[in-house]
């Protein structure tokens, strides 16, 4: 049962977001059409500092709810320190300023028109966009506090708890507990919260959650939402909750195989290729045969439907150093710090994964300035270019990440050498000169350059490129069929006519054929993304699509995968953003072109797009080897 502090503190929450929310309705509704950027910027100040004086009182009760919740269990740690709710006040979760990202449902808005929306509808899709964002800040003043204010306290960690109706991945986390981890990972408008307890009430004090039971509370439609009709179908046959839901996980386009649990260490193993709950079902098999397959993938197993999860169960490890517990001096650091409630700050055993990596990058930097190679114990073993480049890096990288996450007390600035743009810089971007870049390099350069025209396209096409080599060497290694184009008419595309709502459509600016289709092309990606962020409830990246982000330090990742190469997006998207690509199309700019002129030299790209099944409405059926 969640303790009534906890319960309470919720409550609070709901009306300090509340406040806020009408604050900026009523300010949203001085903006004008006729004047978009100017009526807005006029309403920043106010809202921004109504929204700072609620940050500070949604932390102030994050930091403050705790000790009652633990009074509530039975336990009391005082606090080592006191959390300063103004420290998380008049500045964005993200690091950014309030006033800059109060701004943002203006270029949303822009975006929507530009996209073909109505204005009046555009201009109210804007208002729920910063309804998102201003309830998101408070929530998140509120919860890193409270994260803080646990970090203070020895002995405690907490147990995360739902507040329903709640998507699936937060089903199967909730209820778990947690030592010292800061928080953990949120969607936008997720409400789940912290409840701080200690690992031995979480038990007596009835906090485990059982995702079963929450399952079994919804109806038979939300299921299938929530969980897909074939993942809450499998659950009902009595599949493990655990392995239907993280099965999407691993999840490869076309959604008849995953990599999830295929490891040498996985539930399944290497046992050859895992069907997933949706390619089980669209056999079209018996009763009797459909189970006999849900058990032969891994999905019913022996031990039934235990709500603390049947293979590990919900019990305390020793962390990703201490190997189950075989390492004896990862094992002891582990039971100190669980006895005192005091982590030694040197031990790599009772650090965090991203504590880890921060402290690795910095010693590992440290060798490299005192002129030791960080990757060898060899005597004399000279550090190289390529090793200094690539701690280098690293280090780099956990910089941008700390950063983003406001951990550091001074700037770094650095000068930049000058560089090209337009055409100049156009001309040097090749397939052949990229070939040391990621996609995920590109895509940040594509987010850099976005408005420089010639750099943009010659980068989608680098990336088309890159994804009609990438089918080449897939159908040549598999033997799949390639569907040709050649003889399909290329289905036309929905533009928007109107010079007013439509810059591209206007005669004056007298653009050419390649140019309207590049602009036309943005105005549909962003309305894609806009379409998506609102459809997915903000879940468009999987864990390491949001590893990525925060090690680039807060990259436009989330816009780039709607333009980038497929590749890109596959890897970086989540899997419910796959399938909505499956259901509503996802054009590259070369298949973009190929739909509204039928130009020869983009039909490899609308290839590639139908192949990987992003063409509305025409799927190519056995994706299963990309």
């Amino acid at each position: 049962m969640i303790p009534a502090a906890a319960v309470a503190h919720y409550k609070q929450m709901q009306g300090l977001q509340g406040l806020v929310v009408m604050a900026a309705s009523d300010l949203w509704s001085e903006v004008g059409l006729s004047d978009l950027t100017g009526s807005w910027a006029r309403q920043v100040p106010a809202l921004t500092s109504v929204l700072s004086g609620v940050q500070a009182k949604a932390a102030a009760a994050g930091a403050s709810y705790g000790a009652a919740t633990l009074a509530q269990q039975g336990l009391y740690e005082a606090p080592q320190h006191f959390v300063d709710p103004q420290a998380f006040a008049g500045v964005a979760s993200d690091g950014r300023s309030l006033a800059s990202l109060l701004y943002a449902p203006v270029p949303h808005t822009k975006a929507l028109i530009a996209g073909g929306m109505a204005p009046a509808q555009a201009l109210e899709q804007g208002g729920k966009f910063l309804t998102t964002i201003t309830r998101t800040q408070v929530a998140d003043a509120g919860r890193g506090a409270a994260g803080v204010d646990m970090a203070t306290r020895k002995r405690t960690g907490f147990i995360r708890m739902l507040n329903p109706p709640s998507c699936s991945r937060c089903s199967i986390l909730a209820g778990r507990f947690y030592r010292w981890n800061s928080g953990f990972d949120r969607h936008p408008r997720c409400d789940c919260i912290h409840v701080q307890t200690s690992v031995d009430a979480a038990k007596t004090e009835g906090l485990m959650h059982d995702p079963y039971e929450y399952f079994h509370s919804l109806s038979a439609a939300d299921q299938d939402r929530i969980y897909t009709k074939a993942g809450a179908q499998a659950i009902r046959d009595g599949g493990d909750i655990f392995q239907v839901v993280n099965s999407r996980r691993g999840m490869k386009p076309g959604g008849l195989l995953t990599t999830e649990g295929t490891s040498k260490r996985g539930n399944f193993g290497k046992n050859g290729p895992r069907l997933t709950p949706e390619a089980i079902y669209g056999k079209g098999l018996s009763r009797e045969a459909t189970l006999a397959e849900l058990e032969r993938y891994g999905y019913i197993l022996p031990g039934g439907q235990n709500p603390l999860g049947v293979i590990r169960g919900q019990a305390e490890g020793f962390g990703q150093m201490g190997r189950g517990g075989t390492r004896v001096g990862a094992r002891e650091a582990v039971l100190r710090a669980r006895e005192t409630g005091v982590r030694d700050p040197l031990s790599r055993a009772t650090m965090t994964a991203a504590e880890r990596r921060a402290f690795d990058a910095q010693a590992n930097w440290d060798a490299v300035q005192a002129g030791r190679n960080p990757f060898t114990n060899a005597r004399g073993a000279r550090v190289t270019p390529a090793v200094a480049a690539r701690v280098e890096l690293a280090y780099r990288t956990e910089l941008a990440a700390i950063k983003a996450e406001r951990k550091v007390s001074r700037e770094v600035i650095a000068v930049q050498p000058k560089a090209l743009s337009g055409q100049a810089m156009a001309d040097t971007i090749t397939y052949h000169s990229t070939l040391h870049m990621s996609d995920g390099d590109l895509a940040e350069m594509m987010s850099k350059h976005a408005d420089d025209p010639a750099v943009f396209d010659k980068i989608m096409e680098v990336m088309d490129e890159r994804d009609a080599k990438y089918m080449t060497v897939q159908t040549k290694t598999t033997g799949a069929a390639i569907k040709s184009v050649a003889d399909t008419p290329p289905a036309p595309v929905k533009l928007d006519p109107s010079p007013t709502t439509n810059p591209a459509a206007r005669k004056e600016r007298k653009l050419t054929p390649a140019e309207r289709a590049s602009e036309e092309y943005q105005n549909y990606a962003m309305a894609q993304y806009s379409r998506a962020l609102d459809d997915l409830n903000g879940v468009l990246l999987n864990a390491k699509g949001k590893a990525h982000a925060r090690g680039a330090g807060g990259s436009d990742l989330e816009m780039n995968i709607f333009m980038g190469s497929a590749t890109t997006a596959r890897k970086y998207a989540s899997e419910e953003l796959l399938r909505w690509w499956e259901e509503q199309g996802r054009e590259t700019l070369g298949s973009f072109r190929y739909k509204m002129y039928g130009w020869n030299t983009d039909r490899k790209a609308a290839q590639t797009v139908r192949n990987l099944g992003y063409e509305r409405g025409q799927a190519f059926r056995d994706r299963s080897q990309f």
